[in-house]
């Protein structure tokens, strides 16, 4: 979601805003997607009605980096991994606080 954001043209960022009745909440001209346009992607398609949502967890944390690359076949695809060791995950207060605010936003969107 991220490098679509930074790749999209102003037009379709607007289209994409509109069509999550995201006014105010996300600023179309930003290159980057912040915590706080993340979260209201998020809570939009959580309050969605449909019985799944799927976020990859790149899109959880605004994260640019891809499991892989739709469409091609090569040495990159599906060697990504978690940017931190997950039993080191307690030390870190900043991502500690975004795993906070993810479960808030499922909680909130009755997703869990």
């Amino acid at each position: 979601m991220a490098e679509w954001w930074q790749d999209a043209n102003r037009n379709e960022r607007c289209q994409f805003i509109a069509s999550l009745k995201l006014a105010g909440a996300i600023e179309p001209q930003r290159d980057t997607l912040g915590d706080r346009a993340v979260d209201a992607i998020l809570s939009a398609l959580y309050a969605a009605p449909s019985r799944l949502t799927i976020a990859p967890l790149q899109d959880l944390f605004g994260w640019k980096e891809r499991v892989n690359t739709p469409g091609t076949v090569d040495a990159i695809n599906w060697k990504w991994r978690l940017p931190f060791a997950l039993d080191r995950l307690p030390d870190n207060s900043e991502l500690s606080a975004r795993i906070a605010a993810l479960h808030a936003i499922a909680s909130r969107t009755r997703r869990i």
